[in-house]
């Protein structure tokens, strides 16, 4: 562990990216509880909720708020909160998870002094809203890291997969799906993180350029939950770095799903699968990414399942195709691996 002078000089920094969410400062306060205050700042970025959020500075000094002028997404919230951020050591986080105990900041502090080009995500515990105490979850699982395939089915599991059982016939694109096995390592790798709350550095967040949010349009790069953690995972991947499920980490979450204006999302809408796209031209070779966007269509059309939001998200695409072209061409010049080594690495089967 780095000696306490160092810790206090280089506080962690917790980005919150927040939108009208109640649970915000049960948040704020699991963070700090229990705690040195002097080693912890946060940012909240409001991401223009439909109430101005305000602070109580005397309560919470050590706190920033950043407010979007207009709702830009996650994805751009994260991307204005690293910016903002004084320190290079940094978490990312949902504002519904609240940590299990004061040993959080510890367990980050020594994961970060030895993974400076990596990203490593808590094992999370579903959050019972009416009790927000992760000592107490609402379901007996623990969802250990993530395991990630370019397309899921629930025909494409084995009956023996370690992933957990959707429950009903899905057709995904990039998804990440939580894993059952335990981890054998406090540190263990995983192809994708998963859950709302990751420790990385600032250095190496922009190092990968964070999630390419696309300033100044009506659809960014990830504006919504849903193929966040897949596309910052593989370009970690990529560019020479590794993501990991920190095992003695473990945080409560709220489970609920969000469209892109705030609200609770139900199914997938026009904005999740332009993450999904995004991802998919900006890592693979076009005529590859072409291949597996007409697999998941002709599946969803098979089985009967939603598809105008699918095809209104291929046109917004159409229209931002030179600004991905770009993202592609410096993901081709800076990443270190292809997309073919990182199947190779995970045994992905590339069934499109």
């Amino acid at each position: 562990m780095r000696n306490k002078n160092t810790l206090i000089q280089n506080k962690i920094t917790a980005i919150i990216a927040y939108r009208n969410d109640p649970f915000i400062w049960n948040t704020v306060d699991a963070l700090l509880e229990g705690i040195d205050s002097t080693r912890l700042n946060i940012i909240i970025v409001d991401d223009c909720s439909d109430y101005e959020l305000t602070i109580d500075l005397q309560k919470y000094p050590n706190i920033r708020l950043i407010r979007n002028e207009c709702n830009r997404g996650v994805g751009y919230s994260f991307d204005r909160g690293v910016e903002a951020s004084e320190s290079d050591d940094i978490i990312l986080m949902g504002s519904d998870v609240i940590v299990k105990d004061p040993s959080w900041i510890d367990i980050i502090e020594d994961y970060l002094s030895n993974n400076r080009e990596s990203l490593g995500c808590s094992v999370c515990l579903s959050l019972d809203p009416d009790f927000l105490d992760p000592n107490y979850p609402a379901d007996s699982v623990k969802r250990h890291g993530a395991s990630m395939m370019p397309f899921v089915t629930t025909e494409d599991l084995p009956s023996d997969s370690s992933l957990l059982n959707t429950g009903s016939y899905y057709v995904g694109m990039f998804d990440a799906k939580w894993c059952k096995a335990i981890p054998d390592k406090d540190i263990s790798e995983v192809p994708c993180i998963y859950g709302a709350f990751y420790a990385t550095t600032k250095t190496w967040y922009n190092h990968i350029h964070g999630w390419d949010t696309i300033k100044g349009k009506k659809f960014k790069g990830h504006t919504i939950y849903g193929g966040l953690e897949p596309m910052i995972s593989l370009k970690n991947w990529l560019y020479g770095g590794e993501c990991h499920v920190i095992k003695s980490l473990e945080t409560g979450h709220i489970f609920h799903k969000y469209r892109d204006d705030g609200a609770i999302m139900n199914g997938r809408n026009d904005a999740f699968w332009f993450n999904k796209f995004f991802i998919a031209y900006t890592i693979m070779p076009t005529e590859e990414a072409n291949r597996l966007i007409e697999k998941i269509y002709s599946l969803r059309v098979q089985y009967e399942l939603y598809t105008m939001q699918f095809n209104v998200a291929r046109k917004i695409m159409k229209q931002s195709w030179n600004y991905v072209m770009d993202v592609r061409e410096r993901n081709l010049s800076e990443s270190v691996h292809d997309f073919d080594w990182f199947c190779e690495k995970f045994h992905v089967s590339k069934n499109y």
